[in-house]
């Protein structure tokens, strides 16, 4: 395919501009809007709103009302094609970016009839929203307010340049933004708006992937881990006691080795427990950069104290091991086994004894 010269295109550029009186631009411009409702629907009758100098919205966000208070200037359209409505409305968007062709007398003229009409703020057709518009109930205080998202072509019109000159810097990187293909305005789209061209190729984003160790990590620091005894351990304990009651007529011996056995389930208790613990501190300091305050602390202060100090020594008081011994103990005590044989029918001072050698086994 061969190329137009600059000369063809400046011929095919005079040959095309139509001279309009200055009345037809200025009429079209005083109906022209930043907002069309045909952007939505084209199908809903023409309408739209046009904002002023005074709607400007100094904020981090890129908006029609953001870039307008840093002097941005935000082409407005058309909002019903009718007769020569998208040549003229055309023609005004080349004289305010400087393509008019050199031989239009009028371009200063049309510019300035222009910037009048557009100084004023604009709501057209606003009176009845068209039930072909999508809205919005969103609550305000105990009521709602119905709101209608609508699109600005001009905006798209800013964002579509600053995507190509981005992508055209960064061809040799391959660090390109990436635009879907959007068939808003049908099989004519000119008669939903001269910008709705714009509006067919938004931005295009892949959502987040989920990541199930940056979750865990959040997870243990906002709610930390389960103290829950060890299934498969308590079930052995339970036969170990049945088994030794079996022998002693129904109740567990008091030898020497039979306490020995008991103190080493309790520790055993411990340190699946405080192994736990290890492998979410582990967690946790894998991933401070996405826990609040940079991991400072590790575990969130609303965790209660005695898991918190299972997850991080620093975080272990002077109480800590005694209470966490006791806590461990009544729990090991009250496992509910959900079968016909019963639990471990252990009484306070059996309790007592397994906090002891936890509490021990801390030391």
């Amino acid at each position: 395919m061969v190329k137009k010269t600059e000369e063809e295109k400046r011929a095919e550029q005079e040959a095309a501009w139509n001279n309009y009186d200055i009345d037809q631009y200025r009429n079209l411009a005083e109906g022209m809007v930043h907002f069309s409702f045909k952007s939505v629907n084209s199908n809903a009758a023409g309408g739209g709103v046009r904002l002023s100098g005074e709607d400007a919205l100094l904020l981090p966000y890129v908006s029609v009302r953001t870039l307008m208070a840093h002097g941005v200037q935000i082409d407005r359209d058309y909002t019903k094609n009718v007769d020569k409505t998208a040549n003229i409305a055309k023609q005004i968007r080349a004289v305010f970016a400087g393509e008019q062709p050199k031989s239009e007398a009028k371009a200063e003229q049309i510019r300035d009839a222009c910037i009048s009409a557009f100084s004023s703020r604009l709501e057209s057709n606003c009176e009845f929203i068209s039930p072909r518009m999508r809205q919005l109930l969103i609550p305000i205080d105990e009521s709602y307010v119905a709101l209608t998202p609508i699109g600005a072509g001009g905006l798209n019109a800013i964002i579509n340049t600053r995507v190509k000159a981005h992508n055209q810097l960064s061809e040799d990187k391959g660090v390109r933004l990436r635009q879907a293909q959007f068939g808003i305005g049908g099989a004519n789209p000119q008669n939903v708006g001269g910008l709705v061209r714009e509006m067919q190729r938004p931005l295009f984003f892949e959502s987040p992937t989920e990541s199930k160790d940056i979750k865990t990590a959040l997870s243990i620091h906002y709610k930390g881990i389960s103290l829950a005894v060890p299934r498969e351990l308590v079930f052995e304990y339970r036969a170990w006691r049945e088994a030794e009651k079996a022998k002693n007529e129904g109740r567990i011996p008091t030898d020497m080795k039979t306490r020995e056995k008991e103190e080493t389930f309790s520790k055993r208790f411990s340190s699946a427990i405080l192994s736990r613990g290890a492998k979410a501190l582990k967690v946790l300091d894998g991933h401070r950069e996405y826990l609040p305050e940079n991991g400072e602390p590790l575990v969130s202060g609303k965790v209660d104290e005695i898991i918190r100090g299972v997850i991080d020594l620093a975080e272990r008081t002077k109480d800590w091991e005694r209470g966490f011994s006791w806590r461990l103990a009544n729990q090991i005590a009250a496992y509910e086994f959900k079968d016909e044989q019963g639990g471990l029918g252990l009484d306070d001072g059996a309790i007592a004894r397994i906090a002891k050698w936890i509490e021990e086994g801390l030391r």
